[in-house]
């Protein structure tokens, strides 16, 4: 973690360690949310803006695992945080084709 990402999660739990960051309001509380509410807010804000079925919340997990690999996050580090097991499962979750692979190979690869 970062020491701004710490520092923001300490305001919003009013530095008490005892409150977790998202209770049962979707704010810091006593006891923690549970995981249906998250489900149930990302299907009704997915099915406003349009998106498919088939991308689910953690779509948004597995993109942000991809886009770190991408950004030079080595692939251990991106496992710990993920918490998987082994390094073959970070792989399964992070093995997206991009749509714009062509164009980054192209901008970046050394010119002969």
């Amino acid at each position: 973690m970062t020491a701004d990402l710490i520092n923001d999660l300490q305001y919003l739990a009013g530095k008490n360690p005892n409150l977790y960051v998202f209770g049962n309001e979707m704010c810091p509380g006593s006891k923690p949310v549970f995981a249906s509410k998250f489900t149930k807010s990302w299907n009704r804000l997915r099915r406003e803006i349009n998106l498919p079925d088939e991308m689910q919340l953690y779509s948004l997990r597995d993109t942000a695992m991809t886009e770190m690999i991408k950004s030079g996050i080595d692939p251990l580090t991106v496992k710990q945080l993920a918490d998987h097991h082994s390094l073959d499962m970070t792989t399964i979750y992070t093995n997206h084709v991009d749509s714009n692979m062509i164009d980054i190979i192209y901008n970046n690869a050394p010119k002969f």
